[in-house]
């Protein structure tokens, strides 16, 4: 089995330029620093950027105004060649023979490849039922990242964002990341999946809404911080923590309904305000709420697109491939796979989302039937 192993992401590290008027040489304990602010000493330093040929990774030892005392560079870097902070220069592989939940013992340790745009372990005594992990590790300092989300030794699945940016990669024929890196992937693929779920939000299927019970005790108030909620469906109570009886309505729908209207009586009106929810009168009881859960961003290779995302990998890719070609301005190319993900939208999301939302209607059928 062959693991790829992205690079640490580098999003927000102080970065700077080789200053020295003929570059440095390789062999080299001293640069020169466009600007150093940002770095201290025993920071880890990338040169050049991931999958440059010379580039490396060295440690600075000492600053003085401008120039950065290191550790031997192996290559020659010219002028202008970047400088980034880099937390990590290896990489930690561990493996679990007991499914993905089990004890993980570690197996390698290995320097990061920084000249490859990726890197890579090989394991070759495995079976279906092994799972591996990897994390980012600081041999000066002996820091170490958290463990990635486990991974298959039968590979990456289908809904990962390592699979879904492999996809990207081989349809803009850029394995070796020259013109489009993974960072940018990730982004891309971030704003397409924040698109989706605010689309989608509007109205699901009760196989995708959460619910949870909150405890309130004569109170005009609920703190809902601690629920990552993108859109709230329903608000019921029990006053006896048993039978949930009663509904709570939207402020906004006070003059709509009454409770005629309705199979249970309405007890009481709320507003949303932030993250705290607020009621007219004084609540005791159990106040159950139906919501949309907004799913995490991806960031890790091993991160997975949730259900019903993972329904839509095919508009993944192809947006994601639009956006390379729109990066590389090859306008054509970018809105033919514009279209594929028009296509793909126009086919699947009618199946994904209930486009009744909450109209007087959505309302009232959502209250007089069982939710789920």
């Amino acid at each position: 089995m062959r693991i790829t192993i992205s690079h640490p992401d580098l999003t927000g590290n102080p970065n700077t330029f080789i200053d020295n008027t003929d570059g440095i040489l390789a062999g080299a304990t001293s640069i020169t620093a466009r600007n150093p602010a940002g770095f201290s000493a025993n920071d880890l330093i990338l040169l050049g950027n991931y999958g440059d040929e010379d580039a490396e990774i060295v440690k600075i030892s000492s600053i003085s105004s401008n120039t950065f005392s290191t550790t031997a560079t192996s290559f020659a870097h010219e002028q202008e060649t970047p400088i980034t902070k880099i937390d990590y220069n290896q990489f930690k592989v561990y493996k679990s023979t007991t499914g993905s939940s089990g004890t993980y013992n570690l197996m390698a340790t290995k320097a990061l490849n920084v000249d490859e745009s990726n890197n890579f372990y090989e394991e070759f005594n495995v079976s279906a039922t092994d799972y591996f992990k990897f994390s980012y590790y600081n041999s000066y300092s002996t820091i170490e990242s958290e463990l990635s989300s486990p991974i298959a030794a039968s590979g990456f699945s289908f809904e990962t964002l390592k699979y879904i940016q492999d996809r990207i990669l081989v349809l803009f024929g850029d394995l070796n990341e020259e013109k489009i890196k993974r960072d940018y992937i990730t982004d891309w693929l971030n704003e397409y999946y924040e698109s989706l779920q605010i689309r989608l939000a509007g109205g699901s299927s009760g196989r995708f809404v959460s619910s949870a019970d909150i405890s309130v005790n004569n109170s005009k108030t609920v703190d809902l911080s601690s629920y990552n909620i993108l859109q709230l469906f329903l608000v019921e109570l029990s006053t006896d923590g048993t039978d949930f009886d009663n509904l709570l309505l939207p402020i906004n729908f006070q003059d709509e309904f009454s409770e005629t209207d309705l199979t249970r009586p309405i007890y009481a009106y709320f507003k949303v305000i932030g993250n705290t929810m607020y009621f007219e009168d004084e609540i005791t009881g159990t106040v159950r709420i139906w919501y949309w859960s907004a799913p995490s961003r991806l960031s890790d290779e091993t991160d997975t697109l949730v259900m019903p995302f993972g329904y839509s990998t095919e508009a993944f890719v192809n947006y994601g491939t639009a956006r390379s070609y729109e990066k590389d301005r090859k306008f054509d190319e970018a809105k033919y796979f514009r279209q594929l993900v028009k296509d793909y939208e126009d086919r699947i999301l009618p199946y994904l989302k209930n486009k009744l939302r909450y109209s007087k209607y959505y309302m009232k059928t959502t209250f007089r039937n069982s939710f789920l």
